[in-house]
């Protein structure tokens, strides 16, 4: 494959790899204010986090089927992260949301399992980046399996810290999400921008 073929191949894998750079937008605009409530809600508790993270979850569940149905029609291929993450986003917000009194029970080792696998793959992530994208997302997946191992250590520990604690981490990893959705979108623009040119040169 030469140069042109793998530039203009590399729109079609942005879509299809990551779904839509709003996607990512929009997730990273979510975490912002549910670490708004956290920080700047004095009476928010467990149960009510609980229900707003079931509620987004739900929400981003749907929206990654619809990306998954989209790129199905548009590529003619499935997309198999799209509906993944769609179909287990929704069964774990539906859980958030019909059975809240067991999920607090266990929602403390669950968003720290959560925060080491996230972490984890944050890593991974940071291993093949360049620059500061590389910087931020090891130091992010650092924190996040810190967190993660100290959810283990002590469980219950002091509710208002944790709620405050996992506030600031959710509101840093949205940021982080919002910063690469727009630099998703703009390598999307450029690669469409080289198509576009490769199709003025076509010899027919």
């Amino acid at each position: 494959m030469n140069k042109e073929n793998m530039r203009v191949k590399g729109i079609e894998l942005l879509d299809r790899a990551y779904g839509k750079w709003w996607m990512m937008l929009l997730e990273g605009i979510c975490l912002v204010v549910i670490c708004g409530m956290t920080l700047f809600l004095p009476d928010v508790t467990l149960s009510f986090l609980v229900m707003v993270i079931g509620i987004y979850r739900v929400a981003m569940g749907v929206f990654y089927l619809i990306v998954g149905i989209a790129n199905r029609v548009e590529y003619g291929i499935s997309n198999g992260f799209s509906f993944g993450r769609g179909i287990v986003d929704i069964l774990v917000g539906a859980a958030f949301l019909l059975w809240p009194t067991t999920i607090i029970s266990f929602f403390v080792v669950l968003v720290g399992i959560w925060a080491i696998i996230t972490g984890i793959v944050l890593l991974v992530m940071g291993g093949s980046s360049l620059g500061m994208g590389r910087i931020v997302k090891i130091v992010l997946g650092v924190l996040l399996i810190i967190f993660g191992i100290f959810t283990f250590i002590n469980p219950v520990g002091q509710a208002v810290f944790f709620i405050v604690f996992l506030g600031i981490v959710l509101g840093i990893l949205g940021f982080f999400f919002i910063i690469q959705s727009f630099s998703m979108k703009k390598s999307y623009k450029e690669l469409k921008k080289l198509n576009e040119g490769f199709k003025d040169y076509d010899v027919h």
